[in-house]
C-alpha cells in the first residue's frame, strides 16, 4: 500500500482551467450517485471536494466507477489555510457577538463558521478551475448553498444501517426532550455542587458522595420550561445542603449561555482539552464565565477568552505530573487514541480522523516488528461529529488491509492505556493522562494546521506527521 494518504490525491496545479462538474460530498454519497449524472451529462473532467478522506479504497472505487471521466479530489480542508479557517470563526464571532457579554450562541456561531469556511473553498478553488455545472450534497461538513449555483445532489439511497441510525438518533431525541430534568449532586464534608448535566467526563474523589435529583413524573405535564424545573431542582439542592458551601455548576461540554442567565455564580468544569494555541473564537461562548480548570494549559486559554479561571476544588482527584517516560527501550505496542472531528473550531476539520487512521495504517505495513492498535472514538459516530458511517468506514478499510499486526480495539480505554507501550494521538486528553502515567507519547499531525499539542513539546512529547515518520521515531524510542 502507499505509505502516504497524499498519493491519493491530486496537486492542485494540476486541474484544467475548466471542467465539466464539480461534486462536493460527504462520506456518505456513494460513487453510484455520480455516476448516474455523469453518465446522463456525459460529463468527462470532473473535480470532487469532499469533507472526508477517502480511503484509498474509497477512493479507487469511485475513480474506477465513474471512468472514462477523469477525477480531481481534494479533501476541502486543503483548500482552506489555517489563518483562512480561523478567520472564518473570527468573522463569524463578529457577526453574531452583539449583546454586551460578546457571548455567543455555539449552535448559530458553528452554523455561521461552517457556511463562511465553505464559501471560503468554493472561492479558493475558482483560483485555479471553473467548472460548467456543481452538485452539492448536504450535512457532515458541506454547506450546499455555499456553493454557487449549486444543484443539490439528493442522498436518498443510503445504506441501511444509515437509515436506522437516524431513525435511531431522531428516538433518541424524541426521549431526551420527554426525559425528566434532574441535576447532579456531589459533596463532600464542606462542599455541596449541584450539577447541571452529565459528570461523567470528571474524576472525583472516593470519598465524595454522588447522587441525582430528579423533577416528579408530574413535570413532564406541567406547562413549564425544562429550565424552570431545572432551577426548582437547584432550590432544592440549596435547601439540604446543610450549611456547606453551596455552588451550581456545569461542564465545559453541557454549557449553554442560559445557565449564566440563570445562575450567575456557576462554575463551569474543564472536561476536555484546551491548549494555548487553540482559537479563542470559539471560547467566546463563554466569556465572563468562572471556569474550573485541572490543567495550566487550559487556564491560559480561557484566561484569552475573558474568563476567571479557578484551580480545582477539593472533590476532585489532585492531577498528576508528568512524568519520565516509563516505556523507552521496550517499545512493542502502540495505540492510536482517536479524537471525534467536526465543525467546532477553524482547526478541527471531518477529514482529520481519516488521515490519522491512513498515517498509522501505513506505519504497520512498514514495521511489522510493532503491534498497532486503533481506539474508536466513543461518540465519533455521531451525525454532528463525524456521521453515523464514520466507525463503519474505518473497521471495514482495516479489514480488508488484513495486517496481522495492526488490529481495531474491542477493550475498555483502561486496558489499551494498559496494554500500550505508545499512545499516539492528534489531540486527546487521553494522551495527557498517559503522559503523566509515564508512557511514551507521540503527537501525530496529518493536517497542514498547526500542532494542537505543540504546548506539550517542552514537557519531551514528539510530533510526526505520516507513517514514515510513526516508524522512525518508534525505532529510535527502542534503542
Amino acid at each position: 500500500m502507499n505509505n502516504s494518504f497524499v498519493t491519493c490525491f491530486d496537486k492542485i496545479s494540476t486541474i484544467p482551467d475548466t471542467v465539466d462538474a464539480l461534486f462536493v460530498i460527504n462520506q456518505d454519497v456513494t460513487p453510484e450517485q455520480i455516476s448516474s449524472i455523469v453518465g446522463s451529462h456525459k460529463l468527462e473532467r470532473l473535480i470532487i471536494v469532499s469533507t472526508h478522506a477517502p480511503f484509498p479504497s474509497e477512493h479507487n472505487n469511485f475513480v474506477t466507477l465513474l471512468e472514462p471521466a477523469r477525477v480531481w479530489w481534494f479533501p476541502m480542508s486543503w483548500l482552506l489555510s489555517d489563518t483562512e479557517m480561523e478567520g472564518c470563526d473570527d468573522r463569524a464571532v463578529a457577526e453574531l457577538a452583539v449583546d454586551s457579554t460578546g457571548r455567543i450562541d455555539m449552535g448559530v456561531f458553528l452554523k455561521r463558521s461552517r457556511f463562511l469556511r465553505n464559501e471560503l473553498a468554493a472561492s479558493n478553488l475558482t483560483q485555479h478551475s471553473h467548472w460548467n455545472s456543481c452538485y452539492a450534497t448536504e450535512g457532515i461538513g458541506v454547506v450546499g448553498k455555499a456553493w454557487p449555483s449549486s444543484i443539490p445532489l439528493s442522498t436518498l439511497q443510503q445504506p441501511i444501517e444509515l437509515q436506522r441510525s437516524l431513525l435511531k438518533r431522531l428516538m433518541d431525541r424524541f426521549a431526551r426532550m420527554r426525559s425528566i430534568p434532574k441535576i447532579q449532586v456531589v459533596e463532600n464534608e464542606s462542599e455541596f455542587y449541584a450539577f447541571l448535566g452529565s459528570i461523567h467526563r470528571l474524576r472525583f474523589r472516593s470519598d465524595v458522595r454522588i447522587r441525582e435529583l430528579k423533577a416528579s413524573l408530574w413535570s413532564l405535564f406541567r406547562l413549564e420550561s425544562k429550565i424552570f424545573t431545572l432551577k426548582r431542582l437547584v432550590k432544592r439542592a440549596a435547601s439540604e445542603s446543610a450549611g456547606k458551601s453551596f455552588v451550581v455548576a456545569t461542564t465545559v461540554h453541557n454549557f449553554s449561555p442560559w445557565m449564566l442567565e440563570a445562575f450567575p455564580d456557576l462554575r463551569v468544569f474543564v472536561d476536555g482539552l484546551h491548549s494555548p494555541n487553540y482559537p479563542i473564537s470559539y471560547g467566546a461562548a463563554y466569556r465572563g464565565a468562572v471556569v474550573v480548570s485541572r490543567e495550566d494549559c487550559d487556564r491560559l486559554w480561557f484566561e484569552k477568552c475573558g474568563c476567571t479561571v479557578l484551580p480545582p476544588p477539593q472533590i476532585l482527584v489532585p492531577e498528576l505530573n508528568y512524568g519520565d517516560p516509563c516505556s523507552t527501550g521496550a517499545i512493542r505496542n502502540i495505540c492510536l487514541i482517536l479524537n471525534h472531528a467536526g465543525d467546532w473550531s477553524a482547526i478541527i476539520d471531518r477529514s482529520d480522523t481519516d488521515l490519522a487512521v491512513m498515517a498509522f495504517a501505513a506505519a504497520a505495513a512498514k514495521a511489522p516488528q510493532f503491534n498497532f492498535r486503533i481506539r474508536l472514538h466513543p461518540t465519533m459516530a455521531m451525525l454532528e461529529h463525524e456521521g453515523v458511517n464514520s466507525c463503519e468506514r474505518i473497521i471495514r478499510w482495516i479489514k480488508n488491509l488484513n495486517l496481522p499486526n495492526m488490529e481495531l480495539s474491542t477493550s475498555t480505554l483502561d486496558e489499551d492505556i494498559t496494554w500500550t507501550d505508545c499512545c499516539i494521538s492528534e489531540y486527546s486528553n487521553v494522551l495527557v493522562d498517559c503522559m503523566k502515567a509515564g508512557k511514551t507519547c507521540i503527537a501525530l499531525n496529518t493536517t497542514n494546521r498547526r500542532n494542537l499539542l505543540e504546548h506539550l513539546e517542552p514537557l519531551g512529547l514528539r510530533t510526526v506527521h505520516n507513517g514514515d515518520e510513526i516508524v522512525d521515531l518508534l525505532i529510535e524510542l527502542s534503542m
